[in-house]
């Protein structure tokens, strides 16, 4: 459950909303290069990324196979103006290792 959620359920929507919203215009002065600098990631699977796409049901049955178990970070970075995104991947852990883990 995330923090907006956890709040609008203790405390009300109003009072999550309240809490949530920016003051001012949401952005500090910035100064230098760098002083202010966003991250994002997330970890999703191969098959709902070629899924969405339409990429899956092509593939043949080795392929999906292979695929099925990767996994990938995905991330944004953004500073000045500037965004780059960037991916990371790496296949789940057998079933074996991930019960024992």
């Amino acid at each position: 459950m995330d923090w907006f959620e956890k709040v609008a359920g203790r405390e009300g929507v109003e009072e999550a909303l309240r809490k949530a919203r920016a003051y001012g215009d949401g952005r500090q002065d910035v100064l230098r290069p760098l002083q202010e600098v966003e991250i994002d990631h997330w970890t999703v699977n191969l098959r709902t990324i070629l899924t969405r796409v339409g990429i899956w049901p092509k593939l043949t049955r080795n392929s999906r196979r292979r695929l099925e178990k990767v996994r990938m970070t995905l991330g944004r970075q953004s500073a000045g103006g500037h965004t780059a995104f960037s991916r990371w991947s790496s296949p789940a852990p057998p079933a074996s290792k991930a019960r024992s883990a």
